[in-house]
């Protein structure tokens, strides 16, 4: 079970999805999610993985917000 402590010392690392969330579901039996610096083909000979998404922004070049016309940032 994730702690807060974990969630928080790494949040991006400790789980893929918000802390209230992670705390709410249940992984399904016969799934596990691994991190990929945790994955060794060696470990896993008889499993199928999927690939699910691997998400990665270095927040350089961001631009300014276009809202449409009619719409305000408050």
């Amino acid at each position: 079970m994730l702690t807060a402590e974990q969630y928080l010392a790494d949040p991006c690392r400790a789980a893929s999805i918000p802390y209230w969330k992670a705390k709410t579901i249940t992984v399904p039996s016969g799934m596990k999610i691994l991190h990929r610096e945790e994955y060794d083909r060696a470990d896993y000979e008889n499993y199928t993985d999927e690939t699910y998404f691997r998400l990665l922004h270095t927040l350089n070049d961001l631009s300014e917000p276009e809202l449409q016309r009619g719409y305000s940032l408050c």
